[in-house]
């Protein structure tokens, strides 16, 4: 059993046994920080105006949530954001106590969208303020699923709330390094996006990839055995991640099956009930459902060809994808002897490879220039991300807990342990980049073309 693997059963424990008014005010802190950040940025992306449509993904699932509640079935076979916005929209009605006139959807009955129906920007208008609402839900389910994590990974020490308040919305804002940006104007097409906040069904997904990704660490690695509740709450959060967007589970599932054979191979034990029967069986059978109900008509389908996507609108493929993983990839060569033996990162970077896989090597048949296979390597990203923050801060604290020393010289000390700085300095750059993306979203006309490129 490697000191990993108890900090991970550990971890979330002892965050919870530590709840006092340290933790309420960090969280208080965390809610009133994330908020501030992004409601804001929801707001001018989703936009709100009747008349003019914003370029981004939003009034597309606006329409389809808008005829999913007058048919009363799901349309898309990832229907999770737009029954949220239904909710979202009800509860909104029931505040005002009225409901808006509903405009005849401009959806037709196979599912095709004239983006250029004045209808479109009018139905999103009446979704808008509910949009808003999920988005930040959904984001603040996301920060603080990574505050606990943080809480129990940095230890119990007060400062250690704060710490994870402050580092969890950073993470948040983190992007690649835009390093062709003078040249070709882009922050984020051709690199592997770490944050987007033009695509809803991705935003919505993070929470939930979050915890499926725990779970499977928790199935392959951890030290407790799961009971049933355990089992269920498994297969209820794949299933969400699932109709959130199956794009997150397409990397999971061959990276778990990847890491439990080798696992098996080296006779160690894997908890195979939580993998097998909480995330394989129910992700398989809804990812089974989902393909016949996207590529069930002739014509459509998956296939493999490398760089058909992603070559559509960037050049510099290759170097954009190293400058999308500078920190991770400093991370694990800074401390390589430590790193190769954490369960957690080499889950994490195993999913992110199966995600560029996806990324480069796959393409919709008729529908390419979506880049529909982009998004788990993204949200693969962002875990991976993650993963190498805490692994990096865990190294720093545990260096200055040896130190022996308290207040600034601990911190000075946490500081200079061997590698800490290079790999702060790293994902510094990065931060610098996706506050800068942020920064391009927030003044740039919704209606513009370039608006999240």
């Amino acid at each position: 059993m490697t000191v990993e693997e108890d900090a991970l059963d550990d971890a979330a424990p002892a965050a919870v046994r530590r709840f006092g008014l340290h933790e309420v005010g960090a969280l208080a802190v965390l809610v009133l920080v994330v908020t501030a950040l992004f409601a804001p940025l929801f707001v001018h992306v989703i936009g709100n105006s009747p008349y003019l449509l914003t370029l981004a993904d939003y009034p597309v699932h606006s329409v389809y949530a808008d005829k999913m509640r007058q048919e009363r079935r799901p349309l898309a076979p990832h229907f999770l954001y737009h029954a949220s916005l239904i909710v979202a929209r009800k509860a909104e009605e029931m505040i005002q106590h009225r409901r808006e006139a509903l405009v005849r959807t401009p959806l037709k009955d196979d599912r095709q969208l004239d983006l250029t129906d004045p209808r479109v920007p009018l139905v999103h208008y009446y979704y808008s303020r509910a949009s808003v609402a999920v988005m930040v839900a959904a984001s603040l389910a996301t920060a603080l699923i990574m505050w606990v994590v943080l809480r129990g990974a940095l230890g119990r020490q007060r400062w250690s709330a704060w710490v994870a308040a402050l580092v969890a919305p950073l993470l948040m804002l983190v992007g690649p390094i835009a390093i062709f940006f003078d040249f070709d104007r882009e922050y984020y097409l051709g690199y592997i996006g770490i944050n987007v906040w033009h695509n809803p069904t991705t935003i919505l997904l993070k929470p939930f990839a979050l915890l499926a990704f725990y779970f499977g660490v928790a199935a392959l690695v951890g030290t407790r055995r799961p009971g049933v509740m355990s089992i269920i709450g498994a297969a209820l959060i794949a299933i969400l991640a699932l109709l959130a967007k199956p794009s997150f589970t397409i990397c999971l599932l061959p990276a778990l099956a990847v890491y439990a054979g080798i696992r098996l191979v080296l006779r160690r034990p894997v908890h195979w009930w939580l993998l097998i029967v909480g995330l394989v069986i129910p992700s398989v059978a809804v990812l089974a459902w989902q393909y016949s109900r996207t590529y069930g008509r002739p014509g459509t389908g998956v296939e493999f060809a490398p760089l058909k996507a992603m070559s559509l609108y960037s050049l510099f493929l290759y170097r954009k994808l190293a400058f999308s993983t500078v920190f991770p990839l400093c991370v694990y060569l800074a401390f390589f002897r430590h790193a190769i033996h954490s369960p957690r990162l080499n889950l994490a970077w195993l999913v992110f490879f199966f995600g560029a896989l996806c990324a480069y090597l796959m393409s919709e048949v008729t529908r390419a220039g979506d880049g529909n296979f982009t998004w788990g390597g993204q949200v693969a990203l962002f875990i991976l991300f993650f993963e190498s923050l805490v692994f990096v801060l865990q190294r720093g604290v545990r260096f200055a807990e040896r130190c022996e020393c308290t207040g600034a010289r601990r911190a000075a000390a946490f500081l200079t342990a061997d590698g800490v700085m290079l790999c702060l300095a790293a994902f510094a750059v990065h931060l610098y980049y996706g506050v800068s993306y942020y920064i391009h979203m927030l003044t740039t006309s919704n209606s513009a073309y370039n608006l999240y490129y």
